[in-house]
This record gives C-alpha cells, structure tokens and sequence, in this order.
C-alpha cells in the first residue's frame, strides 16, 4: 500500500501541521505534496528529509509564504494539476485547498477536514467583523462586494472536490456537523494529535493563587470578557500570548492581571501546572488549550459551544459558561471549587486526545478502508 500524503500549506505550526507529522511518521515512506513551505519555520521542526515535498506552481508565484492566502483562487487548480499518480491511498489534510488534488480514479482518496473554508461560507462572519474598525470596515465591505463573484465560484469548486472524495474524516462532531450541513457527506471523528507528554501533573506541593489566559490576542478570541470578568472578581490572573488586540486588553486591565506575552513550551507548561484553572472564552473546531491544560492535571472554565464540550467533561474535568459575557464567567467562578476536580481525571481525559491515540485509530481507519476498497 504506498501512501502520499497533501496538505494546504507548509508555512506554520498547527493543528494541521501536527496531523501531517504524525501521519508522516506512520507512513515515513509517503511523498507529501502542498503548495508552499517554508523550511525555515518547518524544517528542523517536521524533522522529516525534505526530497519528500512537492510543491505546486503557487510556491512560485511572488512572496507566496507571506502572501499565500492573496493567491486563494488560484488553488483548485493548483492542487488539480498536481497529479498524484503513483499513490493507492490518498490522505489530504484540508482546511480548504488539499482535497483538490487529481488523483488516480483507481486510488482510495481520504479527506481529513479540520473545517470547511470558513472564509467561503462565513464561517469567520464575528471574527472579521470584530477585528475591523472604522476605514478598514468600510473598506472591508468594498472588498466583499467585489470579490462576491469569485467567492460563490470558489463555493462551487469547493462543493465539488468533496464530492470525488471516497471517505470524509472530522476532527471533531462540530466540524461533523458543519460538514453535513455543506458538503451533505457524513464524516468519521478522530480527533487530532495532541502532545500529551510535554505536559504532566505536577507532584509536588504547589500554593495555587492564580487562574490562566492562554491564547492569540485577538477580538474575536473574547479575551476582554475574562479580563473585564476577573477586574470585577479581583482575583489574580495570568495571561499568555501576543496579537493585534495586546495593547486594547492591557489598558483594561486591573494590577490583578499580569500579561506574560509569548513563551516557550516549557515555561507554559510550569504554568499550567502551577495554576488553579484555565479560562478558554474562545469557540474553537476543537481546541488544543483545553487538553494541554487537563494534561497538566487541571481542571478548564470554558465557553460552552464547539469543540470545548467534546474535550471537557462538564462537573468532572470542567465547567461550561453559555454566554460570551463577563457576567456568565463571574456566575460560573462562583461554582469553582478546585477541590472538585481530580488531577487524574483530568490527565485521563486529555489522554483519549494523544499523539499515540491519534496514530493508532488513523492507521487501523486507512487499513480497513484500503482492505474494503480492494474486496
């Protein structure tokens, strides 16, 4: 069975990313094929030998790591005439442009969707809107009506690629759901990899004083509902990340909330450890923060919608607030009692999340599916 592996883009360390690591270790003979890398950022990270990517005509275009997403409509036919031919099984990591790829009709062709392309569907609809002010939100508005056209064009394209697809996987039953609803195709979960071990309980005696922030500084993140929350409680607050809303979310902040700005793995880890809770405000796919934070023995205050109610055990690893308020956050840190929740209850949870976890159920998934292909 000789695999290729297809991703979006190879410019960034993410979720998506790190699925494409772990399959690569699973399949260490599989060619990889994407539209950009950038070796400088993934190189030494992928730790992989890099005859093994193939990049598509968009890598040649202008200043196409940094401006790779002004080049969006060119992508269908850029992983189109990125034939595969030589694959039996196809695996392509997409969050929009990777399950275009022209394969073999002989060949088993696997899709595994972290989200429909938010940006095509509206998806994205608050994010963008809270991040634009004043000239950029007018100008925004030109810029849709503009690119309307080329957007239900892209809709079309997008529609059809999941179509020629043979199986459909989710990361998550939220993501399911959004790809019922667009693609009318059911998925498969699994969920993606976590790095478990970078993170442990800490076993020695530790005086908590302090809840934990760790995200992208951003409107759309809903970090100002956590400061303007814990401005009221008065209780000590430590947040981690960078982003364009740094400065904004500063000057709301009281002597209580201490802004600790981007940090390495391994300082974030002793944080984790160190803390009472974390606070995750954020609707995510399926988000990561949570189950680096149960995996350090912690219990997390989260947003009750998307992926965080597939990742935390309500009452056992964490507790939900409905509304993206300060006011919700403050009812439901009345309800916090650290004693209530168990380190090992938490570790156990984050754990169904692994990168072993991950390898086991993906590589069992492919050999049954290419096993029934070929009956």
């Amino acid at each position: 069975m000789k695999v290729a592996l297809v991703h979006d883009y190879l410019t960034q360390i993410a979720g998506g990313e790190r699925v494409l690591q772990a399959w690569s270790e699973i399949w260490p003979q599989a060619q990889i094929y994407t539209s950009v890398y950038d070796s400088q950022k993934l190189g030494s990270w992928l730790g992989i030998d890099e005859s093994r990517i193939h990049t598509n005509f968009i890598s040649n275009l202008p200043f196409s790591k940094s401006l790779r997403r002004h080049y969006t409509p060119l992508y269908p036919l850029a992983f189109l005439t990125q034939r595969i031919e030589s694959a039996d099984v196809i695996l392509s990591s997409s969050a929009f442009a990777a399950k275009f790829v022209h394969t073999r009709k002989d060949a088993l062709n696997i899709a595994y969707i972290h989200t429909p392309p938010k940006f095509l569907y509206d998806l994205d609809r608050d994010k963008k809107e809270e991040s634009q002010e004043g000239l950029d939100k007018y100008l925004g508005l030109i810029y849709k009506n503009v690119t309307l056209p080329i957007k239900f064009w892209l809709r079309a394209q997008d529609r059809k690629s999941l179509r020629k697809v043979d199986y459909v996987v989710c990361n998550s039953e939220y993501i399911k759901g959004l790809v019922a609803k667009i693609y009318s195709r059911n998925g498969l979960v699994i969920y993606p990899p976590v790095d478990t071990q970078s993170f442990t309980i800490n076993n020695t005696a530790v005086d908590r004083d302090y809840f934990l922030v760790v995200s992208r500084l951003d409107a759309y993140k809903k970090v100002d509902i956590v400061i303007k929350a814990f401005n009221k409680l008065e209780k000590k607050l430590k947040v981690v990340g960078s982003g364009p809303a740094e400065f904004y979310l500063k000057s709301l902040a009281k002597p209580n909330i201490e802004f600790l700005g981007s940090i390495p793995d391994t300082k974030l880890a002793d944080l984790y450890k160190g803390c009472l809770a974390v606070i995750f405000p954020t609707k995510e796919d399926l988000g990561i923060v949570p189950l680096e934070a149960q995996a350090s023995g912690r219990a997390v205050i989260a947003f009750g919608q998307g992926g965080a109610r597939e990742t935390i055990i309500e009452g056992k690893t964490g507790l939900f607030f409905d509304e993206q308020t300060p006011e919700a956050i403050i009812k439901v840190m009345e309800k916090f009692n650290q004693d209530q929740f168990s380190e090992s209850d938490c570790r156990q949870q984050a754990e169904k999340f692994s990168e072993e976890e991950f390898k086991r159920k993906f590589r069992l998934f492919v050999e049954e599916a290419y096993f029934q292909w070929n009956k």
